[in-house]
């Protein structure tokens, strides 16, 4: 691992990106959240990789910041109505419910997410009475391991740094990619053009881009 002021860029740039999207499936939106979304700072961390889904990302983006917009009441109440209730939820955000299309919590393939904290040393930050696979913990777990990898980085912990961006690249192939499109693609269905819906999507195409990132990272 080369130790050189791009790669700690692009380190500190995927930390970011997982936090953003933790902070966003975790809890309601807040001013501070939106007034971050509409920020050309932000702007700046969807934009700073260069490849075949830049352009994807780039209209993703502004789409999702120009719904940010949308009085805050607004956000709020879409919020609720995508991940809280009441009711039965249009569009469920949790991977084992995604994935199987069974609408049962707690079904046996969430060991397989819980062994991948374990494996890594973290205890899933999950949203009140929320299982593991909901998707806010997910990336908040992907936050994690971004900020340990690059604090590794930092150090000049090679190994460290490595394992972390294992582990990255081995849960969004073996987790996130598996199900977080057709997540996108279910909200959208289900409630049309929406902040949220936008907010999956955008948080897809960065999956699909880190994966990229990620594997040149490690070669």
């Amino acid at each position: 691992m080369q130790f050189d002021e791009t790669t700690e860029i692009v380190l500190a740039n995927r930390m970011f990106l997982y936090g953003l999207f933790a902070r966003g499936f975790l809890a309601e939106p807040d001013h501070d959240f939106c007034a971050l979304a509409e920020s050309s700072e932000c702007m700046v961390y969807f934009t700073l990789i260069d490849d075949g889904l830049s352009r994807q990302i780039a209209e993703a983006f502004e789409q999702w910041r120009a719904l940010s917009s949308q009085p805050l009441v607004t956000l709020v109440q879409e919020y609720n109505a995508v991940f809280v209730g009441p009711g039965p939820l249009k569009a469920p955000a949790w991977e084992t419910v995604c994935r199987s299309g069974k609408r049962t919590l707690f079904q046996k393939e969430l060991l397989a997410i819980r062994a991948s904290y374990s494996e890594a040393g973290f205890e899933a930050t999950a949203r009140a009475k929320s299982p593991d696979d909901f998707i806010g913990t997910e990336f908040d777990f992907m936050t994690k391991l971004a900020i340990d990898g690059l604090k590794a980085f930092q150090e000049h912990d090679g190994e460290r740094c490595t394992d972390r961006l294992k582990q990255s690249l081995d849960f969004l192939e073996t987790h996130l990619l598996l199900w977080i499109g057709a997540y996108a693609k279910q909200v959208e269905d289900a409630y049309g053009e929406c902040f949220y819906g936008s907010f999956a999507k955008l948080s897809t195409l960065i999956c699909e881009q880190d994966r990229r990132v990620v594997e040149q990272l490690l070669a």
